[in-house]
């Protein structure tokens, strides 16, 4: 930004350029000049930042800087811009963390993170491009229900596991999980979708390390970083953390959650803190019974493991997490709701959205764009990706049960031995959108949880923008089926029966070696291997 007294009319509401003085029309690109705004307007709106994206109105305020809505000049499409303050952009520690957030939620691909397009510093100005939201916070969510029904809590918190289990996998920590930072928008079912927000104190942990920078994730000893009633008692006494802090944040959220109330309290944030140090809380049956709330069996202990002041008794994992949720679920025959509809907001729910969802830019739409204008159009075609190795392991998983019913992929499960377990005639939803390998698209495989001999429909609903390829194998890699007839945005479905080896199915897109993956990490797909007497997903 340029220095002196900036007005909404400072900038070209086209192309982004400082007006001239006195000019009735920009001397860049000829558009003519907007009414003088009152001096007291954000002198932010109505700018274009790097040719690519306008801001049209602020959406969110933190302690850091404000997200705005924004437009991509290019695709129309809508786009949230996270701005540091201008007061403090001459700090250079300040500019380093923000920069610190966007490569480290560029990392992450799962479809519960928070996706980022771009960051850069112009004029000054340090901002960074993200998906445009819309839905409420947990925090708002909270305050309108007072509790939520356990089913719903549940289907939240596999969510965010499925977001830390990445961050945890890559080495990062987010270490300031709470209902704000946690964005509940809306799948097409009906259901929620939970977005993990604002990576901005995350840490990287073991040897992954920024070369040209070893120092830029590091914390200083003895710092608190994060919020009073979800820090773990490590964090409280500023020593090193690691993944096990966000689980106990995860606790918290949870008791929360099925509670309306913290685990963990106090007057004042010194004595919340003291609280979570002496790992004394009111025992979540206790809550439960004076509220007349019905919790499944396994849930208490699940959530005082979460919240156990000692980090060795918490669970090893996310991953970990979830499985238990998932079986918790199982046992109580619980299934996520489908939610009653409210009115929908934008980013941290400050003011409704007002124009359709088709303005929203996707990972796909963005990527594509920039890639026409580095190489131009690229061709698309297929490619047979063989399944290789773990024959041994694989025997080994014939012969296993087939465990609790999965309704949403868990990630990653890229190769056989990750496969998930696809029950027949329960439908499971997957989303293309988390790469092992940054050049290589993603692909989901599954196993069919079916006797050999016996027959199955198995079909993919489309997902838009992308073609897809339905595949089969053996349980020694051998070709059962290829399924590649619909076009872009439909789905596959075949027929098949169950091998002697067992069946494992792969979805994926068509992608051609060497040409970066399209994906699309915000639509789900829908899976199914269904008996014959069934009727289809369609």
């Amino acid at each position: 930004m340029t220095s002196g007294a900036s007005t909404v009319g400072a900038f070209c509401g086209r192309c982004g350029e400082p007006r001239a003085a006195g000019h009735a029309f920009c001397v860049h690109c000829g558009a003519a000049a907007a009414a003088p705004p009152a001096g007291d307007q954000d002198p932010l709106l109505g700018r274009v930042i790097e040719g690519r994206f306008r801001i049209v109105a602020c959406i969110g305020q933190g302690g850091m800087g404000a997200v705005y809505e924004a437009e991509h000049t290019a695709l129309g499409k809508r786009v949230a811009v996270k701005v540091l303050r201008a007061d403090l952009r001459s700090n250079a520690e300040l500019v380093q963390r923000f920069r610190r957030e966007a490569m480290v939620v560029s990392r992450l691909t799962d479809p519960h993170t928070v996706t980022v397009f771009d960051y850069g510093v112009v004029d000054g100005l340090a901002y960074i491009v993200m998906e445009y939201l819309r839905g409420q916070d947990l925090a708002r969510v909270i305050a309108d229900a007072g509790r939520l029904p356990p089913a719903r809590a549940f289907a939240i918190a596999h969510q965010v596991c499925s977001s830390l289990t990445e961050a945890h996998e890559v080495g990062l920590v987010h270490r300031d999980l709470k209902p704000e930072n946690l964005f509940i928008a809306r799948a097409a079912s009906g259901e929620d979708h939970v977005k993990v927000l604002d990576f901005g104190l995350a840490k990287l942990v073991g040897d992954v390390l920024e070369r040209d920078d070893p120092a830029a994730f590091t914390t200083q000893h003895g710092r608190l970083m994060g919020t009073p009633y979800f820090m773990a008692p490590e964090q409280v006494r500023g020593l090193p953390v690691d993944a096990r802090a966000d689980l106990y944040a995860l606790g918290a959220l949870l008791y929360r959650m099925l509670t309306g109330e913290y685990p963990h309290r106090g007057r004042t944030p010194v004595e919340v803190m003291e609280s979570h140090l002496s790992g004394v809380f009111r025992p979540l049956h206790e809550v439960a019974a004076s509220a007349h709330i019905e919790l499944p069996d396994g849930c208490e202990a699940l959530v005082h493991r979460l919240l156990s002041a000692d980090a060795s008794l918490r669970p090893s994992s996310a991953r970990e997490v979830a499985q238990a949720l998932s079986e918790i679920s199982r046992r109580a025959q619980i299934q996520a709701p489908r939610v009653a509809e409210w009115a929908h907001g934008t980013w941290e729910g400050k003011r409704p959205a007002l124009e359709p969802e088709t303005d929203d830019v996707t990972r796909a739409e963005l990527e594509t764009y920039e890639r026409s204008l580095r190489w131009g159009a690229w061709r698309r075609g297929a490619l047979t990706l063989a399944v290789l190795g773990g024959l041994a392991f694989l025997a080994w998983r014939t012969l296993t049960s087939a465990g609790p019913p999965l309704r949403a992929e868990v990630e990653p499960n890229d190769k056989v031995e990750q496969a998930n377990a696809l029950t027949p005639d329960v439908e499971l939803t997957g989303y293309l959108g988390r790469r092992v390998v940054r050049d290589q698209s993603d692909r989901d495989v599954f196993r069919v949880m079916e006797s050999p001999g016996e027959r199955v429909h198995v079909e993919v609903t489309g997902v838009p923008g992308l073609d897809l390829v339905l595949e089969g194998f053996d349980g020694g890699g051998h070709v059962v089926f290829k399924a590649d007839d619909g076009r872009r945005g439909e789905g596959e479905r075949v027929e098949t029966m169950v091998p002697a080896a067992g069946l494992f199915v792969q979805v994926r897109e068509v992608w051609v070696l060497g040409t970066a993956p399209t994906e699309n990490s915000t639509d789900a797909y829908r899976l199914r291997a269904a008996r014959p007497t069934q009727p289809s997903t369609r």
